[in-house]
Order: structure tokens, then sequence, then C-alpha cells
């Protein structure tokens, strides 16, 4: 299974979440065209639906300022998250390409994601505390962030394992 553009990444990516195990056996300019796939999905995809989701949730529930201000931490993580992947796609991908000149230690400690792990989990945290966290428009959002998060790791994974 080869990557080839970004018409089949949704099929690629589901492929690839039901094929971990095979993830050894691959190439890995393989392994970097499915994390570049998922990134492309992630801001194509991802984000902008939980965005809309929560742009319908503050139309719901306009006196609830909190949520604005999760929204508001929200985007804040989302321009980190595309910083991130910009990085990893402009230099340290190009990096694991030449591994022979870079050893494991130099290019792990160029890529952490301890970082960033705790945001959605906190987002999701205070969604849930909000009054607005048993309405159903909040319960696909929480799944979606809880998908996302989900996603994430298993990102992570694969980029602080497998390459």
């Amino acid at each position: 299974m080869r990557p080839q553009s970004s018409e089949n990444s949704p099929q690629l990516i589901e492929n690839f979440y039901h094929l971990r195990s095979d993830f050894d056996r691959m190439e890995v300019q393989e392994i970097l065209a499915y994390l570049t796939l998922s990134h492309r999905r992630y801001q194509n995809t991802v984000i902008p639906q939980i965005e809309q989701s929560f742009f319908g949730l503050l139309k719901l529930f306009p006196n609830q300022p909190s949520l604005s201000v999760i929204f508001n931490i929200f985007l804040k993580f989302q321009i980190s998250l595309e910083l991130h992947m910009k990085l990893e796609e402009e230099t340290f991908f190009k990096k694991v390409l030449r591994k022979k000149e870079v050893s494991s230690q130099e290019m792990n400690s160029d890529h952490e994601h301890s970082h960033e792990e705790p945001f959605l989990d906190e987002l999701i945290s205070c969604l849930k505390r909000q009054k607005c966290a048993s309405n159903p428009f909040c319960q696909i959002l929480l799944s979606q962030l809880r998908n996302f998060d989900r996603e994430l790791q298993e990102h992570a994974w694969i980029e602080e394992h497998l390459i």
C-alpha cells in the first residue's frame, strides 16, 4: 500500500489505523507520506469540523462566556499544532529521510510531543463541566475532541516509535 495522493487520504488514513501492526514492515517514506496526509486531514477536515461544532454551540448558548474562552483555547491549540506540523514536515521528516547522518538521540530530542498532550484533555474536561454538557451538540463536540485526541496520540506514537 503506497500513499499516492491526497484524493485517497481518507481511505489511506483508515487503512493505516487498521494496519498498526504492519507499520514496522513499511518503508520510512510510506510512513512519512501517511503522517503528511494525516496532517492535511487534520487541517482540512478534523479541525474545521470541530470549529463548526464550537460555532453551533456558541450560537445555542450565547450567555455562557466560558464557552468562548474554551473555544479560544482550542484556537491557540490549533495554531500551535499547525506550527508543529509545519516544523515536522520541513525539518524533522527531512532529517528522518537522511537519518544515516543524524543519530536517533538527536532526532528524538528535536521532536517531542509531551508538551502538546494535555491540551485536548483539558478542553474536554472544561467542556464536561459546562451547563451545556448534556446537550447533544456538546456531546458531538466532545466526541470529536476525544476522537481527535486519540488520533493525535496514535500519530505521535508512530512518529516516536517507528521513525
